[in-house]
């Protein structure tokens, strides 16, 4: 089988129109291109969609990254498949090295691919016991999920990612469920796709009415609530409340500090210490960009 047939290619895009059309601009025209559209207005890529090679799947809501990977995996019709996010520097020829890699060492025992790590060494407890699997790889416990290559057998046979998850500890809580499977996760180690960071996070959200300063709020109110979640999830109710007690006593003492001395410091740890809350009493996630659409905030 040839790699055309056999790999597609997916995003997520929120307000990133221009970067979508320079990520495609790299991939071959024969490859499947789909991308999860969760942008709110007429700056979108449905007219994406003329292309033979592209499909565009429009949101009704902004379902976040984790809703949109799972969309995006749902309708994937191939062997393989790529997530890369938006704000990664995409080399064609280090993309080929992951398909050439599992056809080289024909395997299958796989779930996930990942390149080596964009920001140095990883913490010895993201290794697995065995940390190294071939020459080729090393075997992982938890991998960032900036650029994945799924193996989308085992996505059918065990599903993609939770999506009572909004945002952060996403791919942790996927390769965690992995990993209890026994499912090889991988680190490609000649594999390098850089990840610009959040500049281009910061572009995507600082549009119409919601300021960038504003969806930092938002991002740290999803630090309490998945953090919470994932070892309530995984372990249980009372080992998430050991794990996240240092969160808790240290949001309270800087919400009394910042109180009456910077307002933006403040509401950061008050939306953590919100997030952790909610989380704590079991409500779902439920924080979006809207919620904050009208304050106004500076730093």
């Amino acid at each position: 089988m040839s790699i055309h047939k056999e790999l597609s290619v997916f995003f997520v895009n929120y307000n990133l129109k221009e970067d979508i059309i320079k990520l495609i601009k790299k991939i071959p025209e024969d490859i499947k291109v789909l991308i999860i559209d969760n942008s709110n207005d007429e700056d979108n890529v449905s007219s994406l969609s003329r292309h033979n090679n592209i499909t565009v799947i429009k949101n009704k809501n902004n379902s976040g990254q984790v809703g949109g990977i799972n969309t995006g995996l749902k309708n994937i019709q191939t062997k393989y498949a790529i997530y890369s996010d938006v704000d990664v520097d995409l080399d064609w020829s280090e993309v080929l090295k992951f398909y050439n890699y599992v056809e080289k060492i024909n395997r299958d025992d796989f779930g996930i691919i990942v390149p080596q790590h964009p920001w140095g060494n990883q913490p010895d407890s993201y290794y697995h016991e065995k940390k190294y699997n071939d020459k080729y790889t090393e075997r992982m416990k938890i991998v960032t999920g900036h650029f994945i290559f799924f193996n989308m057998e085992i996505v059918k046979e065990h599903g993609g990612y939770d999506d009572k998850i909004w945002m952060y500890y996403d791919e942790t809580d996927y390769c965690l469920k992995l990993d209890r499977l026994n499912v090889k996760i991988l680190t490609l180690l000649d594999a390098n796709v850089p990840h610009k960071g959040h500049d281009i996070v910061k572009k995507s959200y600082t549009y119409k009415n919601t300021k960038y300063e504003n969806i930092i709020l938002l991002r740290h109110w999803h630090m309490g609530w998945s953090k919470f979640y994932y070892f309530k999830k995984n372990y249980n109710y009372f080992f998430a409340l050991k794990k996240t007690f240092k969160d808790l006593v240290f949001s309270i003492i800087k919400c009394s500090a910042y109180l009456f001395v910077n307002k933006y410091k403040f509401l950061i740890n008050y939306n953590k210490l919100a997030g952790l809350v909610n989380s704590f009493f079991l409500k779902e996630s439920w924080k979006r960009p809207e919620h904050y659409n009208k304050l106004k905030v500076k730093r």
